[in-house]
């Protein structure tokens, strides 16, 4: 209660207790004054007493709903510090979750770092001395012929020195010749900078054992891109070819796979390729080791096509979504089912088909009386190197940018 309000009832109580002291004597016959003014005192301990019970009574009051207030909030409070340490375990759980994903992927990456590096420090041994006719009479063009040992030094060190570098050749669409997929290659450079083709080094490299090598680091060098266009181009694919060698690699193909199960924003990216004796003639162990990659939801491809006679519901089954077949192979038409049908049967299983080694003008026309909706060749562009920079390169690239347009570069090949 406010001072002032206590200060004039104090001074009614003793206005009222005067005058009941002063007028009770007049009232009461034989009243004396001594009395009336012990009556009066007594009133004003009567109203004294009241107006304390009265206080009380809304103190009290106040102090409860005071309690009140103070118990809801802090049962506020409590909620509030559960949901914060609801939250802050939730955070710890993902950020753990994040960390344990970065390992187990830095992990798989080190196994297949270290599979390569073991595979050029064991193959790297004694130096070849057959040299396979198909090798000596290649060119470094225009350079003189390099006989198979002299392919092999350059090989071993480049792969040592890092100088084997990742092309790029486009696959289009038809008729509107819109670059849509790529597939990937390998490309091999001596102390010169001139490149070692393919038909220079393969029998050497097979020979040698570093073929595997090779496939290995062309997976890896593939990885490296896809992570560098991070979300542009979300149709764009990258086909990436696996030998057989990299296939039965004992070390290296289950790491791979493992690589994969840890990194499953890959599969809307890479296509891995083999060739259609690899797909029939694979093993137990691959066929299982395939079928997991495929549940994971990555996609293959076959080439190296030389029968067209295939089972597409199998191939479908199988993750099978591309097959590519050489131009001149299709246009033949030496088999039992004419292009038009093929493509036809191809599409009722969900299967796109690619027509390889698409040189001229001439056989573009062909295909297209067929409706192929996919084509790759030379016409149509080159293999070239691809741009793979480092990661804080990558971070500060545009992001409107195309994709992994290759560089201009020379023939490649």
């Amino acid at each position: 209660m406010p001072a002032l309000a206590s200060l004039l009832f104090f001074f009614a109580y003793i206005l009222t207790s005067a005058i009941v002291g002063l007028l009770l004597p007049l009232v009461v016959t034989g009243l004396s004054p001594m009395l009336g003014a012990i009556a009066g005192g007594g009133a004003f301990l009567l109203f004294n007493q009241l107006h304390q019970a009265v206080s009380q009574r809304r103190t009290r009051r106040s102090l409860s709903r005071d309690i009140q207030r103070l118990q809801a909030e802090q049962v506020d409070l409590v909620h509030e510090v559960e949901s914060a340490k609801s939250i802050a375990y939730e955070a710890r759980a993902e950020i753990d979750e994040t960390l344990a994903g970065r390992n187990a992927e830095l992990v798989s990456q080190m196994k297949m770092i270290e599979t390569l590096l073991r595979q050029v420090v064991t193959k790297s041994g004694p130096r070849i001395t057959a040299v396979p006719a198909e090798v000596a009479a290649g060119r470094l063009a225009p350079e003189p012929t390099v006989k198979a040992d002299e392919v092999y030094d350059i090989m071993r060190n480049a792969l040592e020195e890092n100088r084997v570098d990742l092309y790029l050749q486009p696959i289009v669409t038809l008729p509107q010749r819109r670059q849509q997929h790529y597939e990937a290659f390998t490309r091999v450079r001596d102390e010169a900078g001139h490149i070692i083709y393919p038909n220079q080094y393969l029998d050497v490299a097979n020979e040698s054992g570093l073929i595997t090598t090779l496939d290995n680091l062309l997976l890896f060098n593939c990885v490296k891109v896809v992570r560098q266009l991070k979300n542009r181009r979300p149709g764009t694919r990258f086909f990436c070819n696996i030998a057989s060698a990299a296939l039965h690699d004992k070390d290296f193909f289950p790491q791979f796979v493992d690589f994969i199960e840890h990194n499953l924003d890959l599969a809307n990216r890479l296509v891995f390729e083999f060739k259609q004796e690899d797909v029939a003639n694979h093993g137990v162990a691959l066929a299982r080791d395939l079928k997991l990659l495929g549940r994971l939801g990555f996609q293959f491809s076959m080439d190296h096509v030389t029968d067209l006679r295939m089972d597409f519901a199998a191939l479908a089954e199988r993750h099978f979504d591309y097959i590519k077949i050489p131009a001149r192979t299709l246009l033949s038409n030496t088999g039992d089912i004419h292009p038009a049908d093929l493509k036809k049967a191809m599409e009722r299983h969900g299967i796109d088909l690619i027509v390889e080694k698409v040189e001229d003008e001439r056989t573009v026309v062909q295909l297209l009386d067929f409706d192929v909706d996919y084509g790759q060749g030379y016409l149509f562009g080159e293999p070239r190197p691809a741009r793979v920079t480092r990661t804080s390169d990558a971070q500060n690239e545009d992001e409107d940018d195309d994709g992994p347009e290759p560089r201009a570069a020379g023939s490649a090949g």
